[in-house]
């Protein structure tokens, strides 16, 4: 026999004197009575209500019932008519009804049968049985049973963000859930029931005792500036004048990430705030405006300040975060308050493997074979970095072990005479080899780079590792006068600096830099990247390069340039406009000596303003500035 039961079968249940036995055949009509075999419906569609003890005899056959319909009452049995089996049998339990039962066998789901409904075996009276897999969820509070702290808790209400905090299924306006957040702390003794972060301050030592999500007075963290702060969720930054390159590792707790909020304290002190593509001005001292409206936890931020001075921000620590990256530059934060050396933050990640260079304030760090090379030894709590990313990949720090004390060596101080102001625009010479007639250089020399005979970069030299220059350059905005000033005639795009060493014994050291075939940048100075070579204080012949006036200039839409060559090399001749991002690229080939090179470029497409050509040949890089009038 086989029985086709679409939806539920509506048959409604009332009491009834004597049991009833209805018969269904295939041969049967739904005009007949259904009381015997002879007069048998052919469906179950309009049968009388069902009531307990009736019976419904069903001959072998294939049955399709109407949508809408039904099995509803108590204690009937559907029998197989010729046939030794009971289809179903409705158990009567109290709430066992079709229309109250939750594990109905008319809705196609296989069901438990031979069991009776009570308090003991179906706790929440919904029709599935408890003890087994028919009821994953006992009380029915939408809590899986494997979840829930309280299986067997509290009935009539359901667990959300407001009726159970911490989604342990026990109800937190009631005496089952005594600890509403899970924190370790009492609700009693917690002052705030619904925050992980905040509960009590036991031990009086200035830091909350649940800072780390736990109760845990004997690891909640030291207060070293004695500002009644946890240092965990307590950001100290100390700032000097012009560009810091500064993030956060702790936010307000109450989740005001405003710029207003977060640098209203420095006043008129500090001018902008750069994010990665978002600025903030402060007009007045008291307001800001721009697109960078809020901080957030997984951005760096260059912050100008006219003079040194420092920051706080007390909060909640922001700890693990996922960063995703877009292939480029991404400016991103450090997330915890504890130094951590680049090896243990980035081993095993993406990061590790997929970024080509790290840059911080004045230092970088370039991924050369696998291995991190330069200045830049670790992260400090506190900073922003830029990672340059190969492709878009997905990374999180890794958390500093417990207890760990690990603290980053401190550069060397340049001397006064080696100064130079910390600009938003840096690029980095990072030095393979260094010789002074054939001799390497010696621990405590100082690399110094300079344009326009301005001091814009030195470094202290250690003898057997890779060293990098910072070469600082010019920010040209009137509405930022102190660091305008203190960056005049530093590098700008295009700008070859001149090398000096300075020797331990006062001698100075003219020298010159050759970039390496694989560099990733060249010998003239951008706002960002670096470029990789040898110093050498023996100049080699260098490739006879000259670049002409283009011409007309200005021009409208386009003009011609035209160089000379008189050796064979890779030439690389490019257009970009005065934020030094590329705007075209005319010529990347191999080239044969030549005195008559001409390459026509159109600027149809492009806005009117100056640009800048750009030639590289070999190692010789030659600039040019043309206008576009339209």
């Amino acid at each position: 026999m086989r029985i086709l039961l679409l939806p539920l079968l509506t048959l409604f249940c009332c009491l009834n004197a004597q049991p009833i036995n209805y018969y269904i055949s295939p041969s049967g009509d739904d005009s007949n009575d259904g009381l015997s075999a002879v007069d048998a419906r052919a469906t179950l569609n309009n049968l009388p209500p069902i009531n307990k003890g009736d019976t419904i005899f069903v001959a072998a056959g294939e049955y399709l019932f109407d949508d809408g319909v039904s099995l509803y009452g108590n204690g009937y049995v559907i029998q197989g008519r010729g046939m030794d089996s009971t289809i179903f049998k409705n158990n009567g339990g109290a709430n066992n009804g079709d229309a109250n039962d939750d594990c109905d066998p008319d809705s196609g789901e296989a069901s438990d049968v031979d069991w009776t409904s009570d308090s003991s075996t179906d706790y929440d009276d919904d029709g599935c049985q408890d003890s087994t897999t028919e009821d994953g969820d006992d009380d029915n509070d939408g809590i899986a049973d494997g979840d829930d702290d309280c299986a067997t808790g509290d009935l009539g209400w359901t667990s959300d963000s407001n009726t159970d905090y911490d989604q342990d299924g026990c109800q937190d306006d009631s005496n089952e859930d005594l600890d509403d957040d899970n924190d370790g702390s009492l609700d009693d003794a917690d002052s705030d029931d619904n925050n992980i972060f905040e509960c009590s301050d036991t031990d009086n030592d200035g830091c909350e005792d649940c800072i780390s999500g736990q109760y845990d007075t004997s690891n909640d963290g030291a207060d070293a500036d004695g500002d009644g702060q946890c240092d965990l969720g307590d950001v100290d930054i100390a700032l000097h004048a012009d560009a810091n390159l500064i993030s956060f590792y702790a936010l307000p707790e109450d989740g005001d990430y405003g710029v207003d909020n977060i640098f209203g304290a420095l006043g008129s002190n500090a001018q902008k705030i750069f994010g990665e593509g978002e600025i903030a001005y402060n007009l007045d001292g008291s307001s800001w405006v721009g697109s960078l409206s809020d901080v957030s936890e997984t951005s760096g931020y260059w912050l100008i300040v006219e003079d040194a001075t420092s920051m706080q921000v007390q909060g909640l620590p922001t700890g693990s975060v996922e960063y995703s990256t877009h292939t480029g530059n991404n400016l991103l934060s450090y997330s915890y308050s504890d130094d951590q050396s680049l090896e243990d933050a980035l081993s095993g990640t993406d990061a590790n493997s997929l970024t080509s260079a790290i840059y911080g304030e004045g230092i970088m760090a370039a991924n050369i074979d696998g291995m991190w090379a330069g200045s830049m030894t670790g992260f400090e709590a506190g900073s922003g970095y830029w990672f340059v990313a190969n492709s878009p990949y997905q990374f999180e720090y890794n958390a500093p072990a417990s207890g760990a004390l690990f603290r980053l060596a401190q550069l060397p101080k340049p001397p006064k005479v080696l100064e130079f102001t910390q600009s938003m625009n840096q690029y980095f010479y990072l030095i393979t080899e260094a010789e002074i007639d054939g001799i390497e250089l010696a621990t405590g020399d100082w690399l110094v780079a300079k344009c326009n005979d301005v001091v814009v970069g030195s470094r202290h030299y250690t003898a057997g590792s890779m060293i990098d220059i910072p070469i600082m350059g010019y920010v040209n905005d009137p509405n930022m006068p102190g660091i305008q000033d203190r960056t005049s005639g530093y590098c700008e795009i295009g700008d070859e600096p001149q090398i000096e060493v300075h020797r331990s014994n006062g001698e100075i050291e003219e020298m010159y830099f050759t970039v390496d075939q694989d560099s990733p940048g060249g010998k003239g100075f951008q706002p960002f990247g670096h470029a990789l070579g040898r110093l050498n204080n023996k100049m080699e012949k260098p490739v006879s390069v000259r670049l002409h006036e283009a011409y007309p200039n200005p021009f409208n839409p386009s003009t011609t340039i035209k160089y000379d060559l008189n050796a064979n090399v890779n030439v690389e001749l490019a257009i970009y406009d005065v934020r030094g991002r590329l705007v075209d690229t005319l010529v990347d080939e191999y080239q044969t000596a030549n005195s008559d090179y001409k390459v026509m470029w159109n600027a149809d497409m492009h806005s009117s303003g100056v640009y800048f050509v750009r030639l590289t040949a070999g190692d010789e890089v030659k600039t040019n500035k043309i206008m576009l009038v339209k």
